[in-house]
């Protein structure tokens, strides 16, 4: 379910390939997603769990001008959930275009994430085409 498209031009600039921190514990997904984006000129980030997503974020935000440009996330992870990167995304106020991904059809979790705001939910397995539009609308 697409909530909103990024906004024009946040698939990169003059500076440098759009930055994509993908958060997905299943490495196989994972690296498959990151070739995907990468062989599209994106620049990848990867992590497994919420504590390697904070790490990253940190890493990221705190390096001027390097923090992504969109994060694909997983809500189940090994550590807990992924809402609670949403979250802090949008308690900071971190200008970072978020989708979720999921295989969960609980109502209560979807409602929750919604709430938080990501610009896109995406069901699992993935439409990669779906993807791919979300992260360059033009």
């Amino acid at each position: 379910m697409l909530l909103q498209p990024p906004p024009e031009g946040a698939s990169g600039s003059a500076a440098g390939p759009a930055r994509t921190l993908i958060v997905e514990d299943d490495y196989t997904s994972r690296t498959v997603l990151a070739r995907l984006l990468r062989a599209h000129g994106l620049e990848t980030y990867s992590a497994s769990t919420v504590a390697d997503a904070f790490s990253q974020l940190e890493e990221l935000c705190g390096a001027q001008g390097d923090r992504p440009t969109y994060l694909i996330l997983d809500l189940m992870l090994p550590d807990g959930l992924g809402t609670a990167v949403l979250r802090h995304i949008r308690e900071e106020r971190l200008p970072v275009h978020v989708a979720v991904a999921t295989a969960t059809n609980d109502p209560r979790l979807l409602s929750d994430v919604c709430a938080l705001g990501p610009e896109a939910v995406f069901q699992k397995p993935l439409d990669l085409p779906k993807l791919m539009q979300w992260l360059n609308p033009a």
